[in-house]
């Protein structure tokens, strides 16, 4: 029951995207794509969340609520573990899913629903580990070669110039804008001294980390200066 209502919630959801579409918050959490947030991540939502949701929601409220009748008891419980999730636009997806591991309970015990929850996330959380891990999408922005992760996509909504490019991440959005052209050759020192002078891009909340603004050589290309970038 689990894999199949994680799987087919999962290919609506990426039928309708057009692209691998797990759980945003899943995706956002292990982001980074390091050994320690996916990990962490993956042992919240198989084994960590199953025992403690199933435990507070079926084993405890909906038990609480089964002298009120075993559909109040199913339902009220399912209503809770909704409100729990904090996502109001999900409220019901997640009544119906703890409704559905609600129901197992009842019929096959608490080891029953934990392991149709933990199957459920499961699913999702494999296909996070996917999108996390797997190879980017390639964009080319005025002749720059750009690989953007693969939980990041172009705004088509967005008017662009073939000189600027606007993607949609997990929960921010960046512009792009590459300026061409310019009778003046191009001064790596005159460029990082700028770069420091001015960190602040267009990006609301994206900043040039000073320190780490190096002149460097690059295959095809030649000097040139890199900063790392924090959006936030």
């Amino acid at each position: 029951l689990g894999l199949c209502l994680g799987g087919g919630i999962l290919a609506i959801a990426s039928a309708i995207a057009g692209h691998l579409d797990p759980d945003p918050r899943v995706l956002l959490l292990m982001d980074e794509g390091d050994p320690t947030h996916v990990i962490v991540m993956a042992s919240l939502t198989v084994l960590i969340a199953p025992i403690v949701e199933e435990t507070l929601f079926r084993g405890l409220l909906l038990e609480s609520l089964r002298g009120r009748g075993t559909r109040t008891a199913v339902f009220g419980s399912a209503v809770f573990f909704a409100v729990w999730h904090f996502i109001p636009s999900a409220l019901v997806y997640y009544t119906l899913l703890g409704a559905a591991l609600g129901g197992l309970y009842l019929k096959r015990g608490l080891a029953s629903s934990m392991a149709a929850h933990a199957c459920f996330n499961g699913v999702v959380t494999v296909a996070a580990i996917i999108v996390v891990l797997g190879p980017g999408t390639s964009y080319d922005v005025g002749g720059l070669a750009l690989t953007a992760p693969v939980n990041w996509s172009e705004d088509h909504a967005q008017e662009a110039s073939p000189d600027s490019l606007v993607l949609d991440g997990p929960d921010s959005q960046v512009d792009l804008n590459l300026i061409l052209g310019g009778e003046q050759p191009f001064n790596a020192d005159e460029s990082a001294q700028r770069m420091r002078i001015s960190p602040d891009l267009i990006t609301d909340g994206a900043t040039i980390e000073a320190d780490t603004i190096r002149e460097v050589q690059l295959p095809t290309v030649g000097e040139a200066v890199e900063a790392d970038v924090s959006v936030g």
